[in-house]
């Protein structure tokens, strides 16, 4: 199976059961109807663990832009393949969108809550103040794409966490973060669904509430490179980023690269200076730290491509 034919079918299946388990608890005789918020957050969270598992060993299983950008942004996956991720995502969340409107056909027709019918389809705020939305949406998708790189590491995709520890993420982030605006936390699953509620043939369906669309496609993108930007940085050994040449002879990168580098290196050395701190004061007082060592001046780790990572101690 190619990567892009796996990144499709994987996002296909995340919407057919992700936005499946919607329709059951929301649509007018269905099965399911009122099975309430926790069946939904469990049921996203099967549906990313099924995604994840089909696809894991042909694309990495990112199925979502936003770890698309991540990726891409530390420098672990090629920006020449984001174009075509990106569309193979869109393609399967479509697809599964549509398969989710077969299936739940007469309980569309049979729904005459306008909005329950889009909220099958795509996400809307619970309070509508777009400013407080779009920050709400970045922060869960900055939460949820620093969470995964904490898990395993930016070396590789989704398809390396095994499935569970993501489909747990997934729950945790609809529980957690979830309320103000039915974490999208995900460009496509938002983007690719409204569309199909526009095009697809639906019973007294009204408007797509396209003035709100760009919230949930914005601000998961943003989070997620400022998840990518934000982790080199807190990680230890405290190491620079590889989208963050040393060197440069071109002016164009003294003026844009070099600030950025030195804020890196303030950061990194700022981070690591204190983990030594807090280290020496709980771990190892009351030991006589050896003078020679006992503290590295914050400073020093700028020269530096890692911080100490230990401190010599005697009794």
């Amino acid at each position: 199976m190619s990567p892009h034919l796996a990144e499709m079918i994987g996002t296909a299946l995340v919407i057919v059961f992700g936005n499946g388990v919607v329709a059951n608890t929301l649509l007018t005789r269905s099965k399911g109807q009122n099975g309430g918020w926790i069946v939904i957050t469990l049921g996203w969270g099967m549906a990313v663990f099924i995604g994840v598992y089909a696809s894991a060993d042909a694309s990495g299983a990112h199925l979502n832009p936003a770890v698309t950008l991540a990726l891409a942004t530390l420098g672990k996956f090629e920006w020449s393949q984001v174009p075509g991720y990106v569309l193979a995502q869109f393609a399967g969340a479509a697809l599964g969108q549509i398969f989710v409107w077969v299936t739940y056909r007469q309980h569309f027709d049979a729904t005459q809550d306008k909005v329950l019918q889009r909220a099958c389809f795509c996400t809307e705020p619970a309070i509508r103040h777009l400013p407080s939305n779009f920050i709400t949406e970045m922060v869960a998708t900055f939460v949820f794409v620093l969470c995964i790189l904490f898990i395993k590491g930016p070396d590789a995709g989704l398809g390396s966490l095994k499935a569970l520890p993501v489909a747990l993420l997934v729950l945790a982030m609809g529980l957690g973060l979830g309320g103000p605006t039915g974490y999208a936390i995900n460009p496509i699953r938002d983007l690719a669904p409204r569309l199909m509620h526009t095009l697809l043939p639906i019973k007294g369906k009204g408007d797509s509430d396209w003035a709100y669309a760009w919230v949930p496609v914005l601000g998961p993108a943003l989070g997620g490179i400022l998840a990518a930007l934000v982790f080199p940085a807190l990680s230890y050994p405290c190491s620079l980023p590889s989208f963050i040449p040393k060197s440069g002879k071109n002016p164009a990168f003294r003026l844009f690269h070099s600030p950025i580098r030195l804020f890196y290196l303030y950061l990194r050395a700022y981070l690591c200076a204190t983990i030594e701190k807090i280290t020496s004061y709980l771990i190892l007082w009351p030991t006589t730290v050896k003078s020679n060592r006992s503290s590295v001046r914050w400073w020093t780790c700028i020269s530096t491509d890692n911080c100490p990572k230990s401190i010599t101690h005697s009794n």
